[in-house]
């Protein structure tokens, strides 16, 4: 400690001063710096000069925070040294000044470097600002829409247009509403399948056909295999909401009869009017 304070002993008062002056600002760099890496290891973020390009054999997040934490005691190091130095100084010009006018010029070089490092403290606060946005962004991608339920948010789905249009006097139910809205385009799969009906139907469609003759007998051999194999369904979760859906289209097509009501496909979106 003598030595230094004898090396400082040799300076003029005013080289005094620029030292001073720098050391104290350099106090307020590293102090500044220190609460930036401690509130970003608090948020669980890590600073840019710290994210490095690592193969992805390696645990990055891992590794950064280890090397988050070092920086941390590499600063607090630093700032025991920079302390050490202030303590030269206040012994050196404690004998040089008074006690009042020691004050006065510590408070205003203070005063001086905290407004001099007002807008790069500023740009320090929004980098840190940043980083924990960019952070609660990554993590709301990764979220499922049942997190974000789970969390009270409100999320908007889109809703179609109903596709069937009621110009009647005729109240349809909710059921026959909802089969309705299905368009002119659903066919409903039928609960028997009546296999000469569809043997003569296959023969119309295919009866111009160049290849008839052969398409015929791979035809009927597809058929026979069908009706040899076939096994009727009897899974109740299969079942009843087949039957339910073709008991709900006998009740539309009684009412259209009992009404005389006319039903017709509209221009767009396979709508019914």
């Amino acid at each position: 400690m003598e030595a230094n304070i004898a090396k400082i002993e040799k300076l003029e008062l005013s080289k005094v001063f620029q030292q001073l002056r720098y050391i104290l600002n350099r106090r307020h760099h590293i102090n500044h710096h220190i609460d930036f890496l401690q509130q970003c290891k608090y948020h669980d973020v890590i600073p840019k000069f710290l994210v490095f390009k690592l193969p992805s054999v390696c645990n990055k997040k891992q590794i950064q925070t280890i090397l988050l934490k070092k920086e941390i005691r590499r600063q607090f190091k630093e700032s025991g040294i920079v302390d050490t130095k202030l303590k030269f100084f206040h012994h050196f010009l404690n004998k040089r000044l008074h006690y009042i006018e020691y004050h006065t010029l510590i408070e205003q070089l203070e005063e001086d470097i905290f407004y001099s490092n007002y807008n790069s403290d500023q740009r320090r606060r929004m980098k840190l600002k940043r980083l924990i946005e960019d952070k609660n962004r990554a993590i709301q991608k990764l979220k499922t829409p049942q997190d974000n339920l789970q969390q009270g948010t409100t999320l908007s789905y889109h809703t179609f247009h109903s596709r069937f249009t009621n110009l009647s006097n005729v109240t349809f139910e909710q059921d026959e509403v909802e089969v309705l809205n299905l368009g002119h385009k659903f066919a409903p799969i039928p609960n028997t399948v009546n296999i000469d009906r569809t043997a003569v139907s296959l023969e119309v469609q295919i009866r111009n056909n160049p290849n008839y003759d052969i398409m015929t007998r791979e035809l009927a051999d597809t058929l026979t295999t069908f009706k040899d194999t076939r096994v009727r369904v009897c899974n109740p979760k299969q079942y009843l909401p087949n039957k339910i859906l073709h008991k709900n289209i006998n009740k539309i097509q009684k009412s259209i009869s009992d009404n005389d009501l006319i039903m017709t496909k509209a221009d767009k979106n396979a709508g019914l009017v």
